[in-house]
């Protein structure tokens, strides 16, 4: 990310000026780069309503004429970018295979929040940690929409889900930082629903339960492991979700190993019963987990600034830099 800005800021100077506070001014400074307005569905690749086009280095978006268009600016003006770094495209993308698209929304959602947010304005939001009342008031005191402000969050240490839901519980934007796994847009949330009831009935518009319903996803599956925070603002629902601590197996008193069982705690926190298991894992010699495929390896992670892989130990931190980009 901070490879990005640097970047930017060399072979675009005329940019910088105005990119927090007008970023379509700052876009059309950028010599080779055009920006267009659409009416088209957003792309199912990417999570933001714009798109961009290597080819003709054009930038797509649908105009909503508020902070949302900014987020969706910049979050595309990385990815053009990341199009024109030739260590990203022949180095660093290709090595990171299949989760390339995915790393790449990523960056591009956490460079667009760290140019709308004043660092300040984020210490003081998340002193705390992060909260559905904290993402709420973040919002509100800035001009960066929800989303960049969600993205924002995913950045502080330790795990989470981050939802903007509708008042009837019904997800509109979700990221996580790989756990508790995400629901698809569109799912109603039935613990978020309970939860937001509570709130309206609070001064502080606030509510939070360990456990119940938790996050319920497409399959019908749920992850009962969670802790949900959330508070109402703006006529939506700020939703942050942190797992729970649990054992990894439960025994149910039988003497079989099959029956023992596990919950998925690198993958999308689904419990279920060895015998349930299609494989086991080679390396960790535990069993995958039958809904998202997930053992108990460690998952790579890489550094937002670098891109190279973080060490086991720190991973775990929750931290996303490596310490020689800190």
């Amino acid at each position: 990310m901070e490879h990005l800005c640097e970047g930017l800021a060399d072979n675009h100077p005329a940019a910088m000026p105005t990119l927090r506070a007008a970023p379509l001014v700052a876009l059309h400074a950028i010599q080779g780069l055009t920006v267009e307005q659409t009416t088209a569905a957003r792309s199912s690749v990417c999570p933001i309503d714009g798109i961009y086009d290597a080819v003709t280095a054009t930038i797509r978006y649908r105009h909503f004429g508020n902070a949302r268009d900014d987020f969706t600016l910049l979050h595309e003006l990385a990815h053009h970018l990341l199009a024109q770094d030739e260590d990203w495209c022949f180095e660093v993308r290709p090595a990171l295979a299949k989760s390339g698209g995915e790393i790449e929304e990523r960056i591009a959602s956490a460079f667009a929040a760290a140019i709308l947010i004043e660092p300040a304005d984020a210490e003081g939001a998340f002193r705390l940690g992060v909260t559905g009342s904290s993402l709420r008031d973040l919002v509100e005191r800035s001009r960066a929409s929800a989303s960049a402000v969600l993205m924002r969050s995913l950045e502080e240490p330790g795990h989470r889900l981050v939802m903007i839901t509708s008042l009837a519980g019904s997800v509109m934007f979700a990221q996580t930082t790989g756990e508790p796994y995400a629901p698809g847009r569109g799912i109603s949330q039935p613990g978020v629903l309970d939860l937001i009831e509570r709130a309206r009935l609070n001064s502080d518009r606030r509510a939070r339960k360990d456990g119940g319903i938790g996050i319920l996803y497409a399959t019908g599956k749920t992850n009962p492991h969670v802790r949900l925070d959330v508070a109402l603002g703006g006529g939506y629902a700020y939703v942050v979700a942190t797992p729970l601590a649990v054992d990894l197996r439960i025994n149910t008193g039988s003497d079989d190993p099959t029956e023992w069982y596990h919950t998925c705690v690198q993958g999308c926190g689904h419990t279920f019963a060895r015998s349930e298991a299609d494989s086991t894992c080679p390396e960790c010699t535990e069993p995958r987990c039958p809904r998202c495929n997930g053992c108990e390896c460690q998952r790579e992670v890489y550094c937002s600034a670098c891109f190279m892989s973080l060490p086991t130990a720190r991973a775990r931190t929750g931290a996303t830099v490596c310490e020689d980009c800190e």
